[in-house]
C-alpha cells in the first residue's frame, strides 16, 4: 500500500543552483565529495577567507537560496545519486 501511495505523490525537480565563483565552488566541491561534512557556515567561511556574515550572503546572493537550504538540497541531490547508482547511503566516498 505505500508504494502505491508513492506512485500517485507529485514529484518534485531537484535542482541545484551553483555558482562559478570560486570559493563557493572549493565550497560545493568539497560537499560532494563528503556530504556528511556538517562544517558549519562560519567554520567554511573561516576555511574561505571570509567573515561569517560575507559567506551566507554570498551564498544567497549567487544561489537565491539560504546556505542552510542550499547546503542541504546538496546532500539530498548527492543522497539520490548514490542510491540511484546502487551505492547507497554508505557507498560514498
Amino acid at each position: 500500500m505505500l508504494l502505491d501511495e508513492l506512485v500517485r505523490m507529485p514529484t518534485e525537480v531537484l535542482h541545484l543552483p551553483v555558482s562559478k565563483e570560486p570559493r563557493l565552488r572549493r565550497l560545493m566541491d568539497a560537499l560532494m565529495r563528503d556530504p556528511s561534512d556538517r562544517t558549519t557556515a562560519a567554520q567554511w567561511a573561516s576555511r574561505l577567507a571570509m567573515s561569517e556574515r560575507t559567506l551566507p550572503r554570498l551564498v544567497q546572493f549567487e544561489t537565491g537560496r539560504s546556505f542552510g537550504h542550499w547546503s542541504q538540497r546538496l546532500r539530498l541531490i548527492v543522497a539520490l545519486q548514490w542510491l540511484t547508482s546502487g551505492l547507497g547511503a554508505a557507498g560514498g566516498p
